[in-house]
């Protein structure tokens, strides 16, 4: 079984009740997003809220694992319109014909990432894509809310798909596997049934992404993160009903001195719901 292949076709049905509108004039005002800035969209999926930054005007890059995904989000620039370009990577390795100003992975795609060596290593990959002074802008599900997911069944029957979701959670391993289950009605009436796992790993930022930086952790506060040859700035941001979060790491030269403190720039507002 393999996460976002035969679920790409269904994927924007089935999510059709997510404001992506909401979620990229959050990301847009994060990033202060300006006409012609280079964003890249990291495990962008098919491509809602690229095009979406796209159509704000920055020029989008968005890269996802799955080529099912990227395949959809291409039907979907030309179909809009929108001059984004999309291409298939691993976000713990990707790279960028033209660095970007910002970095953007939103809707817990953070949360793929299993290990702490996957979170250095996508880390690593951002910072190499970003120009001096870019920001990385990101959100993540927390333990609470994957931990409350664990034994829990969801499911919905539409008139053409029906599909069943099951969660296991590994206290050992901070992971939560969502096994989905999907039936598909077919033109002759009979349902075709296809399998898909997911595996989500709860990370916290101040521990998780802050620790696979090796870095001095500093609770509820702005923390320095250190990577290795780099330095970076991370800001806790706050989390709303879902205890989905996000983090915004800025991008500075090497060697410059980072203090912790309040970003002038200020906090947006998080949107409600979570897709």
């Amino acid at each position: 079984m393999t996460a976002y292949g035969a679920f790409a076709a269904l994927y924007d049905r089935l999510m059709d009740d997510v404001d992506y509108e909401a979620w990229a004039r959050h990301y847009a005002a994060l990033i202060h997003l300006a006409p012609n800035m280079r964003v890249a969209d990291m495990a962008c999926g098919t491509g809602e809220i690229a095009l979406r930054l796209g159509r704000m005007g920055a020029r989008v890059t968005g890269v996802d694992l799955a080529p099912e995904m990227i395949a959809r989000a291409q039907e979907k620039a030309r179909a809009w319109g929108v001059p984004a370009a999309f291409a298939v990577q691993d976000m713990r390795d990707f790279a960028l014909p033209r660095r970007a100003e910002a970095v953007v992975c939103a809707c817990d795609g953070v949360n793929y990432l299993r290990t702490l060596s996957d979170v250095d290593r996508c880390f690593a990959a951002v910072f190499a894509a970003l120009r001096p002074g870019g920001v990385f802008a990101f959100d993540i599900s927390g333990p609470a809310k994957l931990r409350r997911m664990a034994g829990q069944m969801y499911g919905e029957d539409r008139e053409d798909v029906t599909y069943l979701w099951m969660n296991e959670w590994s206290e050992e391993a901070r992971t939560l596997r969502m096994s989905l289950a999907f039936f598909v009605r077919e033109a002759d009436g009979r349902y075709r049934r296809f399998d898909e796992e997911h595996v989500q790993r709860a990370h916290e930022v101040a521990a998780d992404v802050v620790q696979a930086a090796q870095t001095e952790r500093l609770d509820h506060q702005p923390a320095i993160v250190r990577f290795p040859h780099k330095a970076q700035h991370v800001r806790r941001g706050a989390g709303h009903e879902l205890e989905q979060k996000h983090a915004r790491v800025d991008a500075v030269p090497k060697g410059q001195v980072l203090r912790a403190g309040r970003d002038a720039r200020g906090d947006a507002a998080h949107p409600q719901g979570a897709c």
